[in-house]
């Protein structure tokens, strides 16, 4: 299936939904205009590198987040899109690890990174309303998201040393999302 669910397993096809929603939700909160079908785009297909079908098949991308942008490039150019609007879902993806993207790196990158670091490590959760939240993690659960995403990112940092994962990973990202406060 060439499909964001098809490709993905179903904890991590979750986060992308969670991911989009809450990104939609800072948006919301902070009033900023941006184009919903990029930020889907973005955010759903945000971790393709982690995919059976896309990890590892870019010898070149020196990080998941790369391949991921990679591939979803020609995903939205498969399906028509100008080059100008898979460019700007690509480099949201292949921002998204990055510990902060200004919105001057784009309006799309910025949300996706606010909506993955909550879900991920609920960095900013302060931010958004208990309700709002819950209803997000009621709509899509995070069951189990904790025991793919963080042997996911240890096996990318050993794979590829070099990456941003394998930075997290030395900075303590298993510890951080183990104790992530949406899992409490």
């Amino acid at each position: 299936m060439n499909t964001c669910a098809g490709w993905s397993a179903p904890d991590l096809h979750a986060h992308c939904m969670r991911t989009w929603l809450f990104a939609a939700l800072f948006a919301e909160r902070d009033r900023v205009r941006y184009d919903e079908e990029l930020l889907f785009l973005a955010c759903v297909l945000h971790d393709l590198g982690l995919t059976d079908a896309h990890d590892g098949r870019d010898p070149t991308a020196a990080c998941f987040a790369v391949e991921g942008a990679r591939a979803a490039h020609a995903f939205v150019r498969e399906r028509g899109e100008p080059e100008e609007r898979a460019r700007t879902v690509a480099e949201a993806i292949s921002l998204h690890l990055n510990i902060t993207v200004p919105a001057r790196l784009g309006v799309e990158a910025s949300l996706l990174s606010k909506g993955a670091t909550l879900d991920v490590v609920g960095r900013r959760l302060e931010q958004l309303s208990r309700q709002a939240v819950s209803e997000v993690v009621g709509r899509w659960p995070r069951d189990g998201f904790t025991g793919f995403i963080v042997p996911a990112m240890e096996r990318q940092a050993r794979t590829r040393p070099q990456s941003r994962s394998a930075l997290l990973d030395r900075l303590g990202f298993g510890a951080l999302v183990r104790g992530k406060p949406l899992d409490r």
